[in-house]
């Protein structure tokens, strides 16, 4: 994707365990210690659950309803304007925005399943129609990708 351009990215994965509480990665460019690409990744808590996105040297993330995405199918998206501004989305629904860098740089390498260099643990479920769009897609576009599966 040609960053300049902005890009956008779309996965589902249903998360089948969540007894470690540990990062379930669901799919990445980037490592743990590195400043440049995207992860995104799905944690479970005792009382919510977060869905994460980093980007580039910033992330953020969203408190969701304890379990929502656990056994059961959910979308993941993100938008990157090249200004730096950075578009969340679960299941087709805007959750957070924030600013990150401007001008980012992608890996070439993605990790589907896998976030970190340093966790040896794996995403427990399932991962299927990971999408990296160029552009930044709408709110409109975001919402029919996720009604996919359901």
């Amino acid at each position: 994707a040609d960053v300049k351009k902005g890009f956008s990215v779309s996965v589902y994965a249903k998360a089948q365990d969540n007894a470690d509480k540990n990062h379930l990665g669901i799919v990445a460019t980037r490592f743990q210690d590195n400043e440049t690409g995207f992860r995104i990744k799905y944690r479970s808590f005792e009382n919510a659950d977060r869905f994460y996105v980093h980007i580039g040297k910033e992330g953020e993330y969203a408190e969701i309803t304890k379990d929502s995405c656990l056994n059961r199918w959910c979308h993941y998206a993100f938008t990157y304007n090249p200004n730096g501004k950075v578009l969340m989305y679960l299941n087709g629904e805007l959750v957070k925005e924030f600013k990150t860098e401007k001008n980012l740089i992608l890996e070439n390498e993605i990790n589907l399943g896998h976030e970190i260099s340093v966790n040896l643990d794996w995403f427990i479920g399932e991962i299927t129609d990971v999408r990296i769009y160029e552009g930044v897609l709408s709110k409109k576009e975001i919402n029919e990708l996720s009604q996919k599966i359901k």
